[in-house]
């Protein structure tokens, strides 16, 4: 029928569901976030990789700020029930959680890239791992300059409807490229630990806990995929865009929330362990049989026993100081950096 052309269609919000199954998810990775800063064994110590899980957080709350203000504007109706200077606030706003979201999750990869970096020696590993991270740096910089250079109009509020912000061949060209440098990125992060890990002195099921947390980061990558189908098929131009936009918005705050969870994943191998005691689990119990002083992809070096080392030193002073004063202090700092982030104790 031609006259159903001009029906509109019903006026409803999905705002604030989409709020609340952000907010929500929000919520469980500042939890977990927290847990796994104070499962850290000496939490004053912090490395590489807790800095910038928590710029990844930061980025993601900004984010989630931007979006409320979008909501509360009107994003998560249809385009026809928005008053035009909202729409412009709502594409500002949009534009802010883009520009701070892709940070986050690309930070948020960069933290497993540096816990990575921490146990593991081999070069070709650590070749692999410092190329996801720089890889992972190009695509934050590269997006963020490509914003701020073509969406000044739109970011200021002096021309909020300008065609050259966010264009269609620019965003999916934008898409695959960080679609692809994520999935390879977390597939390759994901790899790496099952490779160390297999070689570990530990139970099947603890090597299981191991693996599903350290390759958590593939449940993002997943989360990626119906983003990508979203952002390929959306009708760029149409007159309900803000309508359309919120199928692809929504599975982007997924991803990012995903991630950062990924990143602070491996670190809850210590509570997880504490929670499955309860539930009977000897295995979670038991004392692993040696400390462990670094792991590689040729094996696991076990770490010399203080007394051992005492004996040695008494026996031959001169030598016996001179060894471990050379190598004592790499020994151990990578035999701390491998119990924090794989939970080993003594």
């Amino acid at each position: 029928m031609d006259g159903d052309e001009n029906v509109l269609p019903p006026n409803v919000n999905r705002g604030p569901a989409l709020l609340g199954a952000t907010y929500s998810l929000y919520a469980l990775t500042v939890l977990i976030f927290i847990v796994r800063m104070c499962a850290r064994r000496d939490k004053l110590a912090l490395t590489a990789a807790d800095y910038t899980v928590t710029v990844a957080l930061i980025a993601k709350t900004v984010s989630i700020a931007f979006m409320t203000v979008a909501i509360r504007h009107g994003f998560g109706r249809h385009n026809y029930y928005i008053s035009d200077a909202d729409r412009a606030t709502i594409r500002r706003k949009l534009l802010g959680v883009y520009m701070s979201g892709v940070p986050a999750s690309c930070f948020a990869r960069i933290s497993i890239a540096c816990l990575l970096l921490q146990i593991t020696r081999a070069r070709w590993w650590r070749v692999a791992i410092w190329t996801t991270l720089v890889v992972q740096v190009l695509v934050v910089l590269t997006y963020e300059a490509a914003q701020l250079s073509q969406c000044g109009g739109v970011i200021s509020g002096n021309n909020p409807h300008d065609s050259h912000c966010l264009p269609r061949s620019q965003v999916w060209g934008f898409t695959m490229m960080s679609f692809t440098s994520a999935f390879v990125s977390d597939l390759t992060c994901a790899i790496i630990p099952l490779h160390l890990i297999r070689s570990l002195p530990r139970s099947p099921l603890e090597k299981g806990l191991i693996s599903v947390l350290m390759a958590s980061s593939l449940l993002a990558s997943s989360f990626g995929i119906p983003k990508l189908y979203h952002v390929l098929t959306y009708h760029f131009g149409h007159p309900d865009g803000l309508w359309l936009l919120l199928p692809e918005f929504f599975w982007c705050r997924m991803e990012e929330a995903a991630i950062i969870m990924a990143a602070c994943a491996p670190l809850l191998k210590v509570p997880a362990e504490r929670a499955l005691r309860k539930l009977g689990f000897e295995w979670a119990a038991a004392p692993p049989v040696r400390e462990l002083n670094a792991v590689s992809s040729g094996g696991v070096t076990p770490r010399a026993d203080p007394e051992d080392v005492e004996k040695s030193a008494g026996a031959a002073p001169s030598v016996g100081s001179s060894s471990v004063g050379r190598g004592g202090g790499s020994g151990a700092d990578e035999a701390s950096s491998t119990r924090g982030i794989l939970g080993v104790e003594r």
